[in-house]
């Protein structure tokens, strides 16, 4: 199995599992306390799930188009910040889980940028330079 591969995997569970975990959240509810109302916690805990799940999606679909590539940079991005944001949120209210988060979302990043193949993200790249500058 290529190191790439691998590397996706860990990248989709991570995002799958973090969806989950705030998904089981919203289920259970379960508010982060002492921070905004209890519908506020569930929407950014909606949203939070949404961009992870999004994510995981593009980056196992990326292969199929351009957007779907162009969808897994950018949802790669946007997992991160939400996932060091949450951290952040969580760390106001006095939970320990931040040390959790930070780490993870950095891993994340790391995870999704390994299971780039670099012949991939070239020949992706060299597409988008030939629509950005048409020849004619």
């Amino acid at each position: 199995m290529k190191k790439q591969r691998i590397f996706l995997g860990v990248s989709v569970a991570i995002l799958v599992g973090a969806s989950l975990n705030e998904i089981g959240r919203i289920v259970h509810r379960a508010p982060w306390p002492h921070v905004v109302a209890p519908s506020q916690s569930y929407t950014i805990g909606v949203i939070f799930s949404a961009v992870w799940l999004f994510t995981a999606a593009a980056l196992l679909l990326r292969q199929r188009s351009d957007s779907w590539f162009t969808a897994s940079l950018f949802g790669g991005l946007a997992s991160v910040f939400a996932m060091f944001f949450h951290g952040a949120v969580l760390r106001v209210i006095g939970n320990q889980v931040p040390f959790l988060f930070a780490p993870l979302a950095l891993f994340l990043g790391v995870c999704m940028k390994q299971s780039l193949d670099p012949a991939e993200l070239s020949a992706f790249r060299e597409r988008m330079t030939r629509r950005a500058h048409p020849e004619g």
